[in-house]
Formats: C-alpha cells, sequence, structure tokens
C-alpha cells in the first residue's frame, strides 16, 4: 500500500510530538464501549425476534401469520448482521487505541546535541579534537532515531488504513410492511 504520508517532510521532534499529544488511546474507550453496548442491543433484539418467530409460528397459521411471521424474519436477520457490523466497529475501535499505544511506545525520544561546554582556548581547543568524533556520533544517532521514527509513523499509517477499510457500511433497515389491502367486509 503506497504511504499517503511524505513522513520525511517532517522533523523528528514534530513526529514525537504529534504521536504523544492529545488523549491517545484512551479516547477509543468511551466509543467502544458504546459500540459494544449497541453491539449487545442488537444481539439481544434479534435473540428476541426468532424467539417471537419460535413462539408465535406453534399458534398461528395462513397467510397473514406467513407474512408477518416473514416480515419478522428479516428484522431479526438484519439485527444480527447489524450486530455483527457494531461489533466489528468496536472490534476495529479497540485495534485504532492499540496502534495508537504501539506507535507512541515504538516511537523513539529525538536524539539532542551536547551543550558545546565551555569557551576559550583550552575548551576549544579540546573541542577541537574531541568534538569531531562526538558529533558524528551524535548525527548518526539522530539519524537512525529518525528513521525509526519514520518507520514507526508508517506503520502506524499502514495499520488505520488496513483497520478503517475492513469496516463496512450497515446494511439499511429492511422494510416488511406489504401494500393494504382494502377490507373485504363491504363497509
Amino acid at each position: 500500500m503506497p504511504a499517503d504520508v511524505r513522513w520525511r517532510g517532517y522533523t523528528h521532534q514534530e513526529l514525537y510530538d504529534a504521536i504523544n499529544s492529545g488523549p491517545g488511546a484512551a479516547a477509543s474507550a468511551h466509543p467502544a464501549a458504546c459500540w459494544g453496548g449497541i453491539s449487545g442491543a442488537l444481539h439481544e433484539i434479534s435473540g428476541d425476534l426468532s424467539a417471537a418467530i419460535g413462539a408465535t409460528a406453534q399458534h398461528w397459521h395462513g397467510a397473514a401469520s406467513d407474512s408477518a411471521l416473514h416480515g419478522i424474519a428479516q428484522l431479526a436477520r438484519w439485527a444480527a448482521d447489524a450486530h455483527t457490523s457494531a461489533e466489528s466497529v468496536r472490534t476495529s475501535t479497540e485495534a485504532q487505541a492499540d496502534y495508537v499505544m504501539r506507535a507512541r511506545a515504538d516511537m523513539p525520544m529525538p536524539v539532542k546535541a551536547p551543550d558545546p561546554g565551555p569557551s576559550g582556548w583550552l575548551g576549544d581547543l579540546v573541542s577541537l579534537f574531541v568534538g569531531q568524533i562526538d558529533a558524528e556520533i551524535i548525527e548518526s544517532a539522530q539519524d537512525a532515531a529518525a528513521t525509526r521514527a519514520f518507520e514507526v509513523m508508517s506503520t502506524y499509517e499502514t495499520n488505520t488504513a488496513a483497520n478503517t477499510a475492513s469496516l463496512r457500511a450497515f446494511d439499511p433497515v429492511p422494510v416488511v410492511t406489504g401494500p393494504v389491502v382494502p377490507s373485504q367486509r363491504g363497509y
């Protein structure tokens, strides 16, 4: 999957600050709980409708019974499918929280350049010999940490794209009413 964001266009510090700002995984807790409640309610509705079909079919027969029970069965199937979809949204919401937590945990802190130390002729002389070696080590550590930061964000982007792509739209509620038949009683 091609990346939509050019992560190397940001500094390591910008990426570190961005992934560590905001509520993070905690932002998913309430929505996940709500979707869990919706999922549970839809599961209960599906079960209640199915049970009602079974109980009613034992005592009610004929064309009206067949039509009504067929309509209720459609609603029961819809509720079961909607339960599955709501459960999928809950699971995806929790997965997204995990992706944020993982990205925060894997994001390395930016490597800062050390204080140059005292100035003056002796400090400058020491910096001349030691500073070159230290600068190369620091630059190497900065590059490695920044490369890891870009990888973390790319992984987060890929996981998020796969997570959102796995979601599907809820099916519309079926229309279960039939045409109105005029009364045949002659009124």
